[in-house]
């Protein structure tokens, strides 16, 4: 058998940038310390269109799992778990973000999931848009791998050996 190599150049073509009203939404815990249970997520814009979006509002509604401690820039307006952010006019090529910081609750588990959600609504040539961003993670994933996390992944795994078939065929051997 005899291989023969072929290589044949293929020219590339640039990839368009997307012309869109990107909305982002990011877990941090980098300048936290290590046995805080406090979270920074940062929701940012990018207007990559020709056009300007007015009324844009950004409304963040916290679950229950987690506490409001402080947002920069601060909200326009706090109801409860609901924080509203005016933004107002979204201008071409014009970029943002905004930074919440909350603290999850002691009675969270690592393996608890903690749903945060964000909506960023603007008025686009009349037509009012939401567009929503979740972020979605189990508590010790948040926590980046930290101790307990180890031992929250153990016992779940070991959850269900003692309700086993094969346990109980060993013992009985």
């Amino acid at each position: 058998t005899r291989i023969v190599e072929t290589v044949r150049t293929v020219p590339a073509e640039e990839e368009e940038e997307i012309k869109a009203l990107i909305i982002t939404l990011d877990t941090d815990r980098t300048d936290v310390d290590e046995d805080s249970r406090e979270i920074d997520y940062t929701v940012s814009y990018d207007n990559r269109t020709d056009e300007t979006f007015i009324n844009a509002v950004l409304i963040v509604d916290l679950p229950r799992e987690l506490n409001f401690v402080d947002a920069d820039p601060s909200a326009d307006d706090e109801d409860g778990d609901v924080l509203t952010f005016e933004i107002g006019t979204i201008s071409p090529d014009e970029k943002d973000s905004f930074v919440i910081t909350v603290e999850v609750d002691e009675d969270v588990d690592v393996n608890d999931t903690i749903r945060f959600t964000a909506d960023v609504e603007y008025t686009d040539s009349g037509t009012r848009k939401v567009v929503t961003v979740i972020d979605e993670h189990t508590f010790g994933e948040l926590m980046n791998g930290r101790t307990g996390t180890f031992t929250a992944l153990l016992i779940d795994s070991l959850r269900n050996f003692f309700t086993s078939p094969i346990l109980w065929l060993i013992l009985l051997i």
